[in-house]
């Protein structure tokens, strides 16, 4: 079967933040410690002025390793955490790697053509159980499951 696509991956987009006046209270062992807790080397230490800051947010894989340490580090329940890492709303990498058939931005965007025309038809399926008083409408043949198509949208 002939596919364009020979890998496609998705990523959340992290949102990273420190608390600088948590990380002021820490000791310089800590904040070394700090900084080699993350596997992936997202944060980095100024030598001279002892800030943490993040240096590559792309390579965080949400291990959460930095979160744990910090937490360690708490002495109180009310103590504001040094760090927290979450997701950017609506904010996504998304990756294509093809097989040189089509290119990328191709692949993508006949995707999308497909998707877009599915929920028109879709939203015209809906308007039309809504007319008939919410009873069933049928569906072409075509309409319906998983229409094998040689692996290419």
């Amino acid at each position: 079967k002939w596919c364009p696509v020979s890998v496609a991956t998705f990523a959340y987009d992290p949102k990273i933040e420190l608390n600088d006046s948590a990380i002021d209270e820490l000791t310089d062992k800590q904040r070394v410690d700090f900084v080699n807790s993350c596997p992936t080397k997202v944060f980095a230490l100024e030598e001279r002025s002892g800030k943490i800051t993040v240096a590559n947010k792309s390579k965080c894989m949400f291990c959460d390793e930095c979160v744990k340490l910090s937490e360690s580090w708490r002495t109180s329940v009310e103590d504001d955490p040094i760090v927290a890492i979450n997701t950017e709303a609506n904010k996504f990498i998304f990756s294509v790697e093809t097989t040189g058939s089509l290119k990328p931005d191709e692949v993508v965007f006949s995707a999308l053509k497909v998707l877009q025309e599915k929920l028109l038809l879709l939203g015209r399926k809906v308007d039309e159980i809504e007319n008939n008083g919410g009873h069933e409408v049928e569906l072409r043949p075509s309409q319906v499951g998983f229409k094998d198509n040689g692996g290419f949208i």
